[in-house]
């Protein structure tokens, strides 16, 4: 009786042993999967800060000019038009 307790006390163990380290290793797995994916994301987010700051630049520099260049469009269409008025009153 007692060779069969320790045979399953031994047993026990080993198994008890495989499970920590089986878990440790599952562990060790999630957590560099874990790093990877946060590497990911902060490379992810660093190139969309770099788009939006870009874009936020290009717009404070060129938000102007683009108006500018549509107003002065829009002002040359009425001259045109004027003139265009006035040599058909003047015949």
């Amino acid at each position: 009786m007692g060779l069969l307790v320790q045979q399953y006390k031994e047993e026990g163990s080993k198994i008890l042993i495989k499970l920590g380290e089986r878990h440790a290793n599952e562990r060790v797995a999630i957590v560099d999967a874990l790093n990877q994916k946060r590497a990911e994301m902060v490379s992810v987010y660093s190139e969309a800060k770099e788009i939006v700051v870009d874009a936020v630049k290009d717009l404070k520099e060129n938000s102007t000019a683009q108006f500018e260049r549509e107003w002065r469009k829009r002002q040359d269409a009425i001259r045109e038009e004027i003139a265009a008025g006035r040599k058909i009153s003047e015949l």
